[in-house]
């Protein structure tokens, strides 16, 4: 009997299992592991969120945009969160670059505008946004800084560069009319030790007259925990794919035979690998005669593939691994 879990059912399946034991039901259960030890620096690194006008609630109003980023938060201050991005998804806002992916886009129509007046009229009086048609250049040059911690926000950035125009409340309510538009632009900056942020951001742009405006008025930087689904290894024979199943599963995949070798589980993952393992459980007390007992480690910015060996050292397998 297989029993696909998660973390939160695992203990309820394990003691439904140890109870059929004592019913006198011999049993030999392949089980995933518990939940895998994530230590990157994503789970520790903080978020920025630049909103002046408090815009943020109004525009998430569940009408105006039909995408969701998969946000985790970490604590419950919420101080700490970071975006999980598919690689493909991943791949395709880098390959847009050096232009910025629209990801999301909203026509503002005259109630629409009604709702952002009010609200820009009840914002501080101080706060300002800038406006510049060098938005996205400026979006592009924004970067991490040694250490991987922003150490301000996109629209600060932004309004630090010379030649900036500031608008306040007031003026932005001016110009927000029926006809405008908000465009939800995301881009991606790498920066040492491949820490990756998303950052997204909330532009207006409207004609006034024969000038078309952009006003920069909300952003928020995310570090990105990249969601990978296979590994590739890149070997002239007997290569091998590793593919992700359910939950923490994982399938070591002949190339050649296209068959399922070994069924894993991940285990960890830090700055440099993901961490995989046979993990079993064995009710009846005995192991199989081809228990394999490995542990495998993959490189996530191209490899290498490697298996750990008995005094904890690790061997290489393959040299790199390409990672979809």
């Amino acid at each position: 009997m297989f029993f696909s879990c998660q973390k939160r059912s695992y203990c309820l399946k394990l003691s439904l299992l140890k109870r059929m034991r004592r019913a006198g039901v011999s049993i030999l259960v392949l089980a995933c592991a518990t939940q895998a030890a994530d230590t990157s620096w994503y789970m520790s690194s903080p978020f920025i969120c630049s909103d002046p006008f408090a815009l943020q609630n109004t525009y998430m109003n569940g009408a105006w945009f039909h995408k969701d980023l998969d946000i985790h938060y970490l604590h419950v201050s919420q101080m700490n969160r970071y975006v999980e991005l598919g690689k493909a998804h991943y791949d395709t806002i880098l390959a847009a670059q050096p232009q910025p992916l629209v990801f999301d886009s909203h026509q503002i129509s005259s109630t629409d505008a009604d709702v952002i007046r009010k609200q820009l009229l009840a914002a501080s009086k101080d706060a300002v946004i800038p406006v510049t048609t060098k938005a996205i250049p400026y979006l592009l040059s924004y970067a991490s800084p040694a250490g991987g911690y922003f150490g301000d926000s996109f629209l600060s950035y932004l309004l630090s560069q010379d030649q900036v125009v500031k608008a306040d409340g007031k003026a932005l309510a001016e110009v927000i009319v029926e006809g405008g538009r908000l465009d939800r632009l995301l881009t991606i900056t790498v920066g040492p030790g491949h820490h990756a942020y998303l950052i997204e951001t909330f532009i207006y742009a409207v004609d006034v007259g024969l000038e078309h405006r952009k006003y920069a008025t909300l952003s928020c930087t995310y570090p990105i925990k990249v969601i990978y689904m296979e590994f590739l290894t890149n070997g002239t024979s007997n290569s091998k794919i590793f593919r992700k199943s359910i939950g923490t599963r994982w399938d070591q995949i002949d190339v050649d035979t296209e068959t399922v070798e070994q069924i894993l589980y991940e285990t960890g993952r830090d700055d440099t690998y993901i961490y995989l393992d046979d993990t079993y459980i064995y009710l009846n007390g005995q192991e199989p005669n081809n228990r394999i007992n490995d542990a495998f480690r993959i490189g996530l910015y191209g490899g290498p593939w490697q298996i750990r060996h008995k005094d904890g050292s690790w061997g290489t397998l393959s040299a790199y691994v390409s990672a979809r």
